[in-house]
């Protein structure tokens, strides 16, 4: 057992699952203790992050966002997400252009909201684009609710993390199974 009550992970015990809550959901810190999602991973915890993850969605949607940062770092990879990368007086655009050239990659975000912003669509054709050149950021559409993905991406496997927690769990699982498939994959850097 962990110090919060619940099962110790195998992560703990040297195996590869990781624990993953919901963002302001645990066992420290004054929160209260509550349910815990186990994501099973491959990858031992010890490891350094296996992959720069930008995450492009609407405002509106930023509570799922959040979670599924949570659930990124718990796995150990590096989210970008705006509100922890661009700062005060910084321009937006440079800063989202910076983040895509330096991401691995590029969790498209999918609501309604999310298909009727510009910055989303914005951010959508510059990833989509960039495979193209450098052959190596993946674009991996995620959706938040019932919503055809775009036409430019609509080829693509999407996962889906709606519509409760078992979905989310699922999904984030599939995801990562994903994200760390293709980082395998990879070629080593020079």
């Amino acid at each position: 057992m962990d110090a919060g009550g619940g099962r110790e992970s195998e992560a703990a015990r040297g195996g590869g699952s990781r624990p993953v809550r919901p963002r302001g959901v645990g066992g420290g810190d004054g929160e209260r203790a509550s349910t815990r999602w186990w994501i099973q991973s491959p990858r031992p915890c010890d490891t350094p992050p296996v992959a720069k993850v930008f995450l492009s969605h609407a405002h509106v949607d930023k509570p799922a966002v959040r979670r599924i940062v949570d659930a990124l770092r718990e796995a150990g990879h590096e989210p970008w997400i705006d509100e922890q990368e661009i700062l005060v007086g910084e321009s937006i655009p440079g800063a989202i252009e910076r983040g895509l050239e330096t991401t691995d990659f590029v969790l498209v975000c999918l609501s309604r909201a999310a298909i009727a912003s510009g910055w989303v669509r914005s951010e959508l054709d510059g990833s989509v684009m960039k495979p193209f050149r450098s052959k190596m950021t993946r674009v991996l559409p995620i959706r938040l609710e019932d919503v055809a993905p775009p036409t430019i991406i609509a080829h693509a496997k999407y996962v889906d993390l709606f519509p409760d927690d078992d979905a989310f769990q699922r999904g984030m699982e599939a995801l990562l199974r994903s994200i760390e498939g293709y980082t395998a994959r990879a070629p080593a850097p020079p």
